[in-house]
């Protein structure tokens, strides 16, 4: 007993026993032995209880074929740790097939990848071209054959095999009933699963291979996962689990991937193969090629190609540290079947020591015959040879595979022990990439056996055959540079909701293998990417130095600034042929979605920057915490994520295009690379787990980081060249971060190279960012965009500079485009910041507004010149804007004047007909009704435009009240919150109608559901306020409230619901002409401003005495929450500052502090007995 365990101590002390990959990842990351690096992995336990009720037979009855009890897994995967995990720890390479189709089932009707299709793909029978399965067969390698599984085969089984056929209704459609699964992102799912011992085994090492024959598989999904997650899901989560720890995706269709209306990668009928959605410690995968060679520049994986790269050291792949190509497929890579509808095919899936390989063919239409002997369109044999006759099509050779080629081969290379050493070898020992080099060396000792030393640390490659799939085949296989797709792509007619059909084609392929194997790939195409031609925004509301509470503008308090009502900045961007809109104060309690739906409805792409606060600007910045930000950015960005960032579906909104982690981190976040950059990756680190965290789904937006375009003196890398050194640092910290103190808990590397673009600011001119900076940085960067995120170089000629910058963006393959600096001069800043910014401040105020609690103008706009031209004029013409009317902005807006007298009057001394009848369109939509008629619109109008016109404001309300024949008025009428107002104005309104409305309290009438959303507690509140005025209603005087609302009909209130559903019952009117009269008053309400929130200030605290009595105690915190909420809205928190916890004692978090900002914000979160 001594000797053998002082020989199993040899084995583990050291690098003893291990190849040399295995030993070098111990020597780089400071590990004296395996088992110093498995002390810092964590190992699950196993719960044999949980786990053996529904785990398939470790032992098979057929010879050969491996015994997997060894094998047990207890590293790698999130799953093994959970409250479930005794379910899942221990799991074995056990793994079967799952088909998905959009066929509508009793259950379900559509689903996330099925969505939006056309009928000939989501419906059953002979009419659709969706699937048509003949039959689905699984084989269990031997040693020699493939043998088939009765168990998991789904067809008509015979002592020869299997058979099935679509077309006369045998096989599959007779079978499929007895395999249904669970549905769920697809519309229905088929899978061979059961009740653990006695149910299928599923497939194990040393080898294994699927088949898949239809008559069409036009869009569909063919994939595999473990046979212990079949099982569980099957029988609907007994442990609360479903161990999904591993899945692969030979052929998927790829809709449910995006948001919904988003364009699909490729076109809808373009079947995905990948092998990373669910990633499993102990069967590595490869991600890039450049990662699985270590990010070295020599190739030497996978071993089989070898030779091959040093005979064609042009081909595709392998020189990935010139031109990286995604190995392991999905949306980043090329990995890609056509398929045409109703056109057969059948696809075999092996997996073996060398990786997953996919082959699909089209059978011979008349013996029904594939490449692999044995297997045709309507059977298979019972036992198969172990490998097809090679692939020799050149067209079925290079991975985006069209839909007519008759052979073709995809693989996904395998990442064995010594290739799982190199490939960890460049990340984190995390509990991905820390597990995958253990188990390596678990298997080359021998050590990952009950009672080895590594226990459970696995790389299950090595136990797979090699069953010589490779028949000296290119490495195009294994996916060719995306950039060969970009001319498919911009062909592309059939990726996007509306355009998906049911005979979608691609045109023939401009390159094929022969042609191109020696050839460097060419240079993005210039119309194959949109150039980003942004502005900065930052319009400080003040003419001279000042100070503000906050700088976000994108919040609701700015909304006098961006938003249509107010001086619609945005609109002007896009007027001046903008698509993107750069940000940098970013408080994440605020709401951001009024200002990105307003982004996205004028088709701007926002660049969103994280603020100085969480790095620098309090007492728990990371500035103070040793510059590692992971803690203070995961916090704040996961508010960013409920505040706007995130759809309801947590997909990101559509108008995000990036968010700039930190802007010029190398001038604030300490001067050397060493702190820097620390604090760059754990903020990054930061934002990924605070993704997880949210639960983001669909497709992940770019993260950038934006350096200053200085020389790095204390960088060792960059050769000296403006901002390339501080990049370089960051990319050496992403692949080795422990060299810069840190650990990080997501995977940077796969993050770098599918979600990371660099950035900088620059004052310089074109010529010199060309030869300082671009020239350079492609050597360095050869597959890392670059986007220039503050370009203005004030003493140079900006006509013509910055088409010469467009020019050059548009021309390289790297550099995206500029963000123009800036917007607005900063007069608060002073000095040379003042050289920026295309527009001034005019002298006419468009309103004035609340900016956290300071009082500010809204200043007009006129456009500033520089070297005698106009630099809005000059922006235009570079970015081809159709240019701004500078004529309209310094004087009064009918579209935003208030519906009054002197709105009116303001309006009318323009003697401008066309200007007088956008006014009148306001005042009629204003009463839930529309314009019919046009010209007779313009007809009235120009009565008040002539220079001696004595029609006055009383005399439209005159005509209306006439019901002219150019208006359609509604029939029902509810008073709702105008959405083009801010959530300030709204509280404000909201607070007036309550203190006006005896017969109605806000305090309990309101349903509690109200208080999640201002806009919806508006509706309600104005609703119900405008009923109570009955026939006496005047549209004018019960609902305007200083603009904060307006008559909707019934168009309106079904677009509402459309939306989103009210939060109680909205009150409707009959509508009546009476209605349309003016009353006493002028129009403008007192619903508005600070006598509005005195007024509600004055109710609600009140209100605080009667809920809470005089010792502050809330007996209800169900109406707390509602009231609340309101309070927030009516920026009257201090009245709430006695509020205790109901019976606790302790304070009511935040009750006091929280609405500083809350007027602006429109709702606020706080905690009523922990709630």
């Amino acid at each position: 007993v001594l000797i053998l365990a002082l020989c199993r101590c040899s084995l583990t002390s050291g690098a003893a026993g291990l190849q040399p990959e295995c030993k070098a990842y111990l020597d780089r990351k400071g590990f004296a032995s395996p088992e110093a690096l498995k002390s810092t992995i964590t190992q699950c336990s196993v719960n044999k209880a949980m786990q053996d009720p529904y785990a398939p037979d470790p032992v098979s009855d057929i010879p050969g074929v491996t015994d997997t009890t060894p094998l047990s897994c207890r590293y790698g995967h999130p799953s093994l740790f959970n409250a479930a995990g005794g379910t899942c720890c221990g799991w074995k390479p056990h793994f079967n097939w799952v088909v998905a189709t959009c066929d509508p089932n009793s259950h379900q009707q559509d689903s996330a990848f099925c969505s939006g299709l056309p009928d000939c793909v989501a419906k059953n029978g002979k009419d659709s071209c969706g699937a048509k399965v003949n039959y689905v067969a699984a084989y269990q390698y031997d040693g020699e054959e493939f043998v088939l599984l009765d168990e998991s085969t789904a067809g008509t089984v015979t002592p020869d095999g299997v058979e099935g056929s679509f077309a006369q209704g045998t096989g599959w459609e007779q079978v499929k009933n007895n395999f249904t699964w669970r549905s769920g992102d697809w519309t229905s799912k088929f899978a061979p699963w059961g009740e653990g011992p006695t149910g299928p085994r599923g497939l194990t090492p040393p080898a294994m291979l699927w088949v898949l024959s239809a008559d069409s598989f036009y869009y569909g999904a063919f994939y595999m996962l473990s046979q212990l997650t079949l099982n569980l899901e099957g029988q609907g989560y007994p442990t609360g689990t479903n161990c999904w720890n591993w899945e692969l995706d030979p052929v998927e269709g790829a809709l449910g991937w995006l948001p919904k209306g988003a364009k699909l990668p490729g076109n809808m009928n373009q079947a995905y193969a990948t092998n990373n959605a669910a990633v499993s410690g102990c069967m590595p995968v490869t991600y890039f090629a450049s990662q699985a060679n270590g990010l070295r520049r020599n190739f030497s994986q996978p071993e089989q190609f070898v030779k091959f790269c040093q005979g064609h050291p042009g081909a595709a792949g392998c020189k990935p540290w010139e031109e990286d190509v995604m190995w392991s497929g999905g949306i980043h890579g090329t990995q890609r079947f056509e398929n045409y509808a109703n056109q057969p095919y059948v696809f075999a899936v092996v997996v073996d020591h060398r990786g997953y390989w996919i082959y699909r063919w089209i059978p011979d239409e008349t013996t029904g015959h594939t490449g692999w002997p044995g297997i045709e369109r309507t059977k298979a044999a019972r036992r198969l040879r172990k490998r097809p006759d090679a692939v020799t099509d050149p067209a079925g050779l290079e991975t985006d595979v069209r839909g007519d080629v008759h052979e073709a081969v995809i693989l996904q290379p395998s990442v064995p022990p010594e290739a799982a050493c190199l490939r960890a070898s460049i990340e984190a020992p995390n509990f991905q990439f820390g597990a995958d080099a253990l188990g390596a060396m678990a298997a080359q000792l021998g050590e990952y056996s009950p009672g080895g030393a590594l226990e459970g640390a696995q790389n299950w490659w090595a136990h797979f055959a090699d069953t010589e799939q490779y028949q000296d085949y290119p490495l195009s296989i294994a996916g060719v540079p995306k950039s060969q797709l970009l001319e498919e792509e911009a062909a592309m007619d059939c990726n996007q909701l509306g355009k998906f059909g049911c005979d979608c084609k691609l045109p023939p392929k401009a390159r094929r293998l022969e042609a191109s194997a020696e050839q460097k790939p060419q240079a993005i195409p210039v119309a194959a990417k949109e150039i980003v031609k942004g502005i900065s925004y930052g319009p400080m509301p003040c003419k001279a130095p000042c100070v503000t509470e906050q700088d976000d503008f994108m919040s609701e308090a700015a909304k006098h600034l961006w938003g249509p009502r107010g001086r619609a900045d945005l609109q002007i961007m896009r007027q001046l042929g903008a698509n993107s809109v750069r940000l940098y104060g970013n408080n994440p309690e605020l709401d951001h979605s009024g200002f990105l739906d307003e982004a996205h409805k004028l088709d701007l792409k926002v660049s969103i920057g994280i603020s100085d606060f969480p790095y620098t600007q309090h007492e728990g910045a990371c500035a103070f915490t040793g510059m590692d930000c992971f803690n203070q950015i995961k916090e704040s960005y996961l508010l960013n994520l409920k505040t706007g960032f995130l759809t309801e579906s947590k997909t990101y909104h559509p108008a995000i295009r990036e968010v700039i982690v930190v802007n010029e981190p190398d001038l604030k976040l300490g001067l050397v690379p060493a702190q820097f950059t620390k604090g760059v990756i754990s903020a990054i680190d930061g934002i990924l787990e605070a993704e997880k965290e949210a639960g983001v789904v669909g497709t992940p937006i770019n993260l950038t980081v934006a350096y200053s375009f200085g020389i790095c003196l204390p960088c060792t890398l960059g050769d000296s060249r403006p901002a390339l050194g501080q990049m370089l640092h960051l990319q050496e910290a992403i692949h080795d971060p422990l060299k810069y103190g840190y650990q990080p808990r997501n995977d940077l590397v796969t993050f770098f190279y599918t979600r990371f673009s660099n950035s900088f600011n620059t004052a310089n001119p074109a010529d010199s960012v060309k030869a300082e900076f671009l020239d350079h940085y492609e050597q360095h960067f050869p597959n890392t965009p670059v986007t220039i995120q503050e370009y203005n170089p004030p003493h140079f000629d900006l006509s013509d500079d910055l088409p010469k910058i467009i020019k050059m963006a548009e021309n390289s393959t790297l550099l995206t485009g500029i963000s123009f600096f800036e917007f607005q001069i900063r007069y608060d800043k002073g000095g040379s910041e003042m050289d920026f910014g295309m527009f001034g401040l005019g002298d006419f105020s468009l309103s004035s507004f609340d900016y956290f609690g300071g009082e500010f103008q809204s200043w007009c706009l006129h456009p500033r010149t520089r070297d005698g031209k106009l630099l809005p004029d000059v922006v235009s013409a570079a970015y081809g804007g159709d240019g701004v009317d500078y004529s309209s902005l310094c004087v009064p807006d009918p579209a935003k004047v208030t519906l009054s007298p002197s709105g009116f009057e303001q309006i009318a001394a323009q003697r401008n007909a066309s200007r007088m009848a956008a006014f009148l369109t306001r005042v009629v939509e204003h009463f839930g009704a529309s314009i019919s008629d046009e010209e007779s619109l313009k007809t009235f109008s120009g009565q008040f435009a002539s220079p001696d016109s004595q029609r006055s404001y009383s005399d439209i309300f005159a005509e209306l009240s006439g019901s002219p024949a150019w208006v359609r008025w509604p029939s029902k009428v509810s008073c709702l919150a105008d959405r083009l107002s801010s959530a300030g104005e709204i509280g404000a309104a909201i607070g007036w109608a309550c203190q006006n409305m005896p017969e109605f309290n806000c305090s309990s009438d309101i349903p509690a559901a109200c208080a999640e959303d201002i806009w919806a507690l508006g509706d309600y509140v104005f609703s119900t306020y405008y009923s109570l005025q009955g026939d006496a209603a005047s549209a004018l005087e019960g609902c305007y409230f200083g603009g904060a609302a307006s008559l909707a009909g019934p168009a309106r209130l079904e677009e509402l619901a459309a939306r989103s559903a009210p939060c109680g019952t909205l009150s409707t009117t009959t509508f009546q002409l009476s209605s349309v009269g003016l009353s006493a008053g002028d129009g403008n309400s007192t619903g508005s401003g600070d006598g509005g929130r005195r007024l509600a200030t004055g109710r609600l605290a009140e209100d605080v005495v009667m809920v809470g009595g005089a010792d502050g105690e809330v007996e209800d915190a169900a109406y707390l929450a509602t009231f609340m909420a309101l309070a927030a809205a009516l920026s009257s928190c201090a009245a709430m500052a006695t509020l205790r916890r109901s019976k606790s004692g302790g304070p009511t978090k935040a009750a006091s502090t929280a609405t500083a900002s809350a007027a602006a914000v429109g709702s606020s979160t706080f905690e009523v007995d922990g709630g």
